[in-house]
This record gives structure tokens, C-alpha cells and sequence, in this order.
């Protein structure tokens, strides 16, 4: 019996002292919101992120995100989201067309050149800065463009000349980013749904189906409203929720499938690319959508901004020997940079000398095999942080804590202070080695969705 005992709580101890270093293993997460951004939710679905921030005073930035874009429309709408949201600027319920106008105006912007919206594949955004005393009036326009637009036939007879011209002006951007959509997701529709539509729905499409999808697409529980700067929190926050409150509440899911990883890497190149003046070669990842922003899911991200820039620097290495095909090498981490869905993507890109693609394609993939085979060391790494910790601001501005709110909407990432993004970023790094680094690089080049890239400039 004693021997029995004595077993019990030998193993008892043992348990004991695995779950004491399980516990030193856990990663603390910090809370992704600053303490004193006021958010919520109404009963109708609709969220809300109000940051005070003094600097600049009397200024203020005020956003409407909607999370439905040209993904939405059937075949005979294309188009039509990006119209629609042309439309807004042209009159509201409590807006006429000059009232419209005037606002603007007074807050130094001008009718379509000025104020900010834009529609893509799976939202529409619009965004506008104002003085602080003309913050209720942009609610209520924010308001009014979540459920008031009014649609006017003469006016739209202009609108569809403007979205028409403007799809003529873009035809490159257009085509550029219809065959990589193509190449990205062959088995969706991406690349057919172009948030410029198509010039036969745009000339044609009648009134009364840009109101039906307007109803049916603009539902409150899809829609979020984000206000930063010199402003009483409180008193933004009753205001939305008297303005807002009869957003009509549908049905619809907030967001869109994300797509299935396509097996296999792909291969996309473009001719005439009037942004580079020397051929670009890259190498990249589309990766899985997150979830929810978890500690496992931020110590990924985190894992991959420190695998980036320590191979970004090894490229520019590279690039400083006269022998090398590099000229010059970045990197990107992170979301909303040239995917249409939530997806995140990292990759790297190298601008070629003399025309020598297939050599600098070859010498950026050597470099993630040698990473691979030999890995980093911890002097690389903290050299890496200490420069990060240089690099962060001082200040955040409300164009600053607009962009991090949405962010936060679109894409579940934090929205903290400088203070605690700084704690959180000591945190993940103190859990990092050498090693993980390695790993995460064996894990990335063994995924599927992977993506060569070949660009070359004007001819």
C-alpha cells in the first residue's frame, strides 16, 4: 500500500512539474484594443471604434466599412457596387446635392478629387477628415451613406461617365491585376469580378437594380464605424447610436469564404509594367486566413516579420557584390496589400540587374535553402529587434489609429498604444529562438500556395 502511495504521488509530482513548464512555455497576449478606445456593438449588428486623440487638435477621421463589395454582385451587377458607391457623393436623405457639396467643401475637399472611398473585391470604404465641431454632420453623412443614399436618374446618367472614365484610366491596373487574380485563385471568380465592373452593366445597368442591391448587400451587421481624433468618446458613441440605429439588420455573413489553397506552385508574369524601371523577380506565400487574432496566431506574424527582415537583409547583402543579378530587395508581411480576400501574404521580391531574371530568381530561392539548411543566429535576431525598437514611432496621429482600427476591423489585428505594442512585441520576441525561425521557414516552404513572380518594365 505504501509503495502504491509512494507511486501516486511520484506521478503526481511529475504532473505537477510538467504543467509548471507547460505554464512557462505560455505566451501572454496583451488586450488587442488600447484600454480607452470605446467600442461596441448595436442590437442591430453594427460596431463601432471611437479613439480620442488630441494630436492634431480639432481634427478628426471618420470611416464607414462595408463589408460588401463587387464578390457580391451576379454576372448582369458587375459593376455596380463601385457605381453605388459613386452614387453617395451625389445626394443622401438629409444631404441635397449642394448641401453635399458645401459640407465638403468647408472641410477643404472637393467632389471627386478630395474625399476617399474605394470599393474592391469584398468591401467598400469611406473615409473622410473633418474638423472636430464637423463630426456630427459627418456621422450623420456616414449614416446616411449606410442606409440613405438616394439615387437620382439624371444623376446617374453623370455617374456612369465618370466610372466609365475612370475605368479607362485604370485599364492597365485592371488588366494587371485580372491575370494575377487568375493565377492566385484559378478556381474562383476573382479575376471576372473586378470592382470596376464591366463597361456594358455600367453603361446600362437600370436604376432600380442599384437600389435593389443596395438593399440587399448595405445590412448592419456587416458595417462597421470607426471615428479618431480630437473628440468626446461619449458623446460620438450616443450620436452613433441615434444615427444608427435603423441600419436595417439582414442576414448575410459578415465576410466571404475564404478559397481553398490551390496545390502546386504557379507562375505569373507581366509585360510593361510602367511602375518599375528594372525587371522585378519575386517569391511569395498566400497563407490562411486567421480566424481570430490569438496569441498563437500574433506569434506567427511576429515569427514572420523577423524571418523577413532577416532575409531581406542577407538579399541586400547580396546586392551590394558586384557579381550578384540584385539590385536592390523588400518584403512584405501582412494583409490587404495585393490579395482580394483576408488572407495574409508574405514574399519577397528583388529588383534584376541586366536583365538577368533566372539568375535572381535562382539566388533569392538560395537564399531561403540556405536559411533552411543553417538557420540564423540569435545575434542576427537581436540585432533585427533592437532595430525595430529604434524604428517605432513616437507618436500616433487620428490617421494613425484610423488605419489600426481598420485593421483591426478588416483583419482581427491589434489596435494598441505605443506602449503596449511595444510590451507585446518584448513578449513574443522573449519566446522566440534561432530554431523557431528555421522551422517556420521549413514549414513555408513546404505549403502549397506559393507564387513565382516575373515583371518586366516598359518597353
Amino acid at each position: 500500500m505504501l509503495v502504491l502511495k509512494n507511486i501516486v504521488c511520484a506521478c503526481l509530482l511529475l504532473l505537477l512539474n510538467v504543467a509548471a513548464s507547460a505554464a512557462s512555455n505560455v505566451v501572454e497576449q496583451l488586450p488587442v484594443l488600447a484600454a480607452d478606445i470605446r467600442h461596441g456593438q448595436l442590437t442591430n449588428g453594427l460596431k463601432y471604434f471611437i479613439k480620442a486623440n488630441a494630436s492634431p487638435a480639432a481634427k478628426v477621421e471618420l470611416r464607414l466599412i462595408v463589408n460588401a463589395g463587387s464578390m457580391s454582385e451576379a454576372k448582369e451587377e458587375r459593376g455596380v457596387a463601385h457605381l453605388l458607391e459613386h452614387m453617395a457623393f451625389r445626394r443622401t436623405k438629409h444631404f441635397s446635392p449642394q448641401q453635399l457639396k458645401a459640407f465638403l467643401e468647408s472641410q477643404g475637399m472637393r467632389i471627386g478629387s478630395d474625399f476617399n472611398a474605394f470599393t474592391s473585391n469584398e468591401n467598400t470604404i469611406y473615409q473622410i477628415s473633418v474638423a472636430s465641431d464637423a463630426a456630427p454632420q459627418a456621422l450623420q453623412l456616414l449614416a446616411d451613406w449606410a442606409a440613405g443614399i438616394e439615387l437620382d436618374a439624371a444623376e446617374l446618367e453623370l455617374e456612369r461617365e465618370v466610372v466609365l472614365d475612370e475605368g479607362r484610366q485604370s485599364q492597365w491596373s485592371t488588366d494587371f491585376y485580372q491575370s494575377l487574380f487568375k493565377v492566385m485563385y484559378p478556381q474562383e471568380r476573382y479575376h471576372l469580378q473586378m470592382a470596376i465592373g464591366d463597361v456594358d452593366v455600367v453603361k446600362n445597368i437600370p436604376l432600380a437594380k442599384i437600389k435593389a442591391f443596395y438593399q440587399r448587400e448595405y445590412q448592419a451587421q456587416r458595417m462597421a464605424v470607426i471615428v479618431a481624433g480630437d473628440v468626446d468618446p461619449l458623446e460620438v458613441e450616443e450620436k452613433i447610436k441615434v444615427l444608427f440605429a435603423d441600419v436595417a439588420k439582414g442576414d448575410l455573413p459578415n465576410g466571404y469564404p475564404i478559397p481553398a489553397a490551390s496545390p502546386g506552385l504557379r507562375f505569373f508574369s507581366h509585360r510593361d509594367v510602367w511602375s518599375i524601371a528594372h525587371p522585378v523577380v519575386g517569391w511569395g506565400w498566400i497563407l490562411p486566413a486567421e480566424l481570430s487574432w490569438s496569441v498563437d496566431t500574433e506569434l506567427a506574424y511576429f515569427k514572420r516579420g523577423l524571418l523577413g527582415d532577416l532575409i531581406h537583409q542577407r538579399l541586400l547583402s547580396q546586392a551590394a557584390s558586384k557579381e550578384s543579378p540584385i539590385l536592390e530587395a523588400s518584403w512584405v508581411n501582412g494583409h490587404g496589400l495585393s490579395l482580394p480576400t483576408r488572407q495574409p501574404e508574405f514574399s519577397f521580391s528583388v529588383m534584376v540587374k541586366d536583365k538577368q531574371m533566372k539568375k535572381a530568381l535562382q539566388a533569392l530561392y538560395r537564399e531561403f535553402e540556405r536559411a533552411k539548411r543553417f538557420g540564423f543566429t540569435q545575434q542576427e535576431l537581436d540585432q533585427t529587434f533592437a532595430k525595430w525598437q529604434k524604428l517605432q514611432a513616437t507618436q500616433l496621429n487620428h490617421l494613425d489609429w484610423a488605419f489600426l482600427l481598420q485593421m483591426h476591423v478588416q483583419y482581427g489585428q491589434s489596435a494598441r498604444d505605443l506602449a503596449g505594442s511595444l510590451q507585446q512585441k518584448k513578449i513574443l520576441f522573449a519566446a522566440i529562438k534561432p530554431e523557431d525561425l528555421q522551422a517556420e521557414l521549413k514549414r513555408l516552404l513546404g505549403l502549397p500556395d506559393q507564387l513565382a513572380t516575373v515583371l518586366l518594365p516598359l518597353r
